[in-house]
């Protein structure tokens, strides 16, 4: 009775253990989020910033020359034009940026929340690659994204993108070296009451020994690079436990690593 006692309290432990993994492991995405956020609508501000400036400095100009009576219809021209262009410029960055934060607030707000939702699953993909978009501009990696419109999903959209971002994640991490060349797929195919989702990228594919235990919780080949192990293994019980579904990893060493998963179209 006594092991039995302490066997069930160690497996209590170990349970609290995990769940305190997977929680970190979910602040930590939110972390990259929010370095996302800064690094991509930095870009867009700052020649809004710019954009301003210029403004500002023809306005000035031109004040001086009516102060003194030495407007021209030149100088009224030049004005014009240059303001037109800032103007352009300034618009179409301050949209930029509102449309950035729209998105990442979205899958922030998401990935904190535990509630079902009604979600347009292009423009949900479409908004989770673009939280990734500073990690892969820089590199030569090409990203295809294939999904029918107007597909919607009566489901989990927090515990969704949390499943599309480690499998980008690991992809960037895993499956290719920082200047290795490469693609990164996703396709959409809707059958049924289901979606079917096929990740793929031509990395550098598992090992072996590795690929029977992916899922597996604290598995992994980069424990000493920062790797924790975690990532299949929430994403399979993220698949499993709170979308219903099903997923498949097939991975061979050097021809990369395909993911099918299957989910709901709608959640009761």
């Amino acid at each position: 009775f006594a092991k039995n006692k302490e066997l069930e309290e160690k497996i209590l432990e170990i349970k609290r253990t995990q769940q305190k993994l997977l929680e970190s492991e979910k602040m930590a995405a939110l972390g990259g989020l929010v370095a996302g956020v800064a690094h991509e609508v930095n870009t867009p501000l700052g020649l809004a910033i710019t954009s301003n400036s210029i403004v500002e400095e023809e306005c000035k100009k031109l004040e001086k020359l009516y102060a003194i009576n030495s407007l021209k219809k030149s100088d009224l021209e030049d004005f014009m034009e240059s303001v037109s262009e800032a103007s352009k410029l300034l618009s179409s960055n301050l949209n930029r940026a509102a449309s950035l934060i729209r998105s990442f607030k979205q899958i922030s707000v998401d990935q904190c929340s535990e509630l079902m939702r009604e979600f347009e699953l292009k423009e949900y993909l479409d908004e989770i690659f673009a939280t990734f978009h500073n990690k892969i501009k820089n590199r030569p990696i090409k990203v295809t994204i294939d999904c029918p419109d107007k597909l919607y999903l009566t489901s989990y959209p927090g515990a969704f993108s949390q499943i599309i971002g480690n499998l980008i994640q690991n992809s960037l991490f895993h499956g290719f070296d920082m200047e290795q060349k490469g693609n990164i797929n996703l396709s959409v195919e809707e059958f049924e009451r289901n979606v079917k989702i096929k990740f793929t990228d031509d990395g550098k594919g598992i090992d072996k020994s590795i690929l029977k235990r992916v899922f597996e919780p604290f598995v992994t080949t980069k424990r000493n690079e920062g790797g924790s192990g975690l990532g299949m293994n929430i994403v399979y019980n993220l698949i499993r436990e709170k979308l219903k579904g099903d997923i498949e990893l097939t991975s061979e060493k050097n021809k990369g690593t395909t993911i099918i998963i299957i989910i709901p179209k709608e959640l009761s």
